[in-house]
């Protein structure tokens, strides 16, 4: 499992993230959790977590992405950072 992680340096609502990921990358969503999502990753037949975390004494929001590929988790990663951070 590949894992990607985006630190954004303000406090963010992550499951808009989320939501704009799950749009942008067209990912089935197969069951909210705790703090984020499970996605059907069909494009690699199996299945991605994308969870979110706020620490509000840092200020700081945490999207963390887990996949099977290592690529589409950086794509993901590097398309958060442009957009939200």
């Amino acid at each position: 499992m590949s894992r990607a992680t985006v630190v954004i340096e303000s406090v963010e609502n992550y499951y808009d993230i989320i939501r704009a990921v799950q749009e942008r990358f067209n990912l089935p969503m197969k069951t909210p959790t705790t703090n984020g999502v499970l996605f059907e990753d069909s494009a690699n037949q199996g299945e991605m977590m994308i969870t979110g975390r706020i620490d509000d004494d840092e200020g700081t929001t945490t999207i963390v992405i887990e996949c099977g590929d290592k690529q589409t988790a950086q794509d993901i990663e590097n398309w958060v950072t442009q957009n939200f951070t």
